[in-house]
């Protein structure tokens, strides 16, 4: 029964020896993006040091932004990884300009229908671009409707 007892009373120690040991980012980043890994105590530690070196910390609002973007990140992270993207982007620009150069060439020549078609596709690339650039995850979804388009 000692044996528990010193167990929990070792952990704020141990917790503080921890969070001591941070850097100033590394504690900012526990009492925000990773501040779900961590017991509550922990946090309230990491709050407490943050505060002991003169660090202000985040506040609710501040953490709650943060996590979201963080979750974001997440999500987003394997498209940061392609590295085709950046020829696929130019390609994608490349096409822009081709439809904006057969939609002012043949705009007299062809049917209105055919030149609605391609204001749409140039519209669709305009919107799908800078998706593609900040690589979004929607504009990886968008580009399939788009491939579909366009094939």
């Amino acid at each position: 029964m000692s044996d528990g007892g010193s167990a929990d009373g070792d952990f704020p120690d141990v917790i503080r020896g921890r969070m001591a040991a941070l850097t100033d980012g590394e504690l900012r980043r526990v009492v925000t993006i990773e501040a779900q890994d961590y017991r509550k105590e922990a946090i309230e530690i990491a709050l407490a040091e943050l505060g002991r070196r003169g660090i202000e910390p985040p506040s609710p609002e501040e953490i709650q932004k943060i996590q979201q973007q963080a979750a974001e990140d997440r999500k987003n992270a394997p498209l940061l990884q392609l590295r085709w993207l950046k020829f696929y982007i130019f390609v994608l620009a490349a096409d822009s300009l081709a439809a904006t150069l057969s939609c002012i060439q043949a705009f007299g020549a062809v049917s209105v229908g055919w030149i609605a078609f391609r204001v749409c596709h140039l519209g669709m690339l305009c919107f799908l671009l800078p998706g593609m650039i900040r690589r979004a995850g929607w504009a990886y979804y968008l580009n399939w409707l788009y491939i579909a388009l366009t094939a």
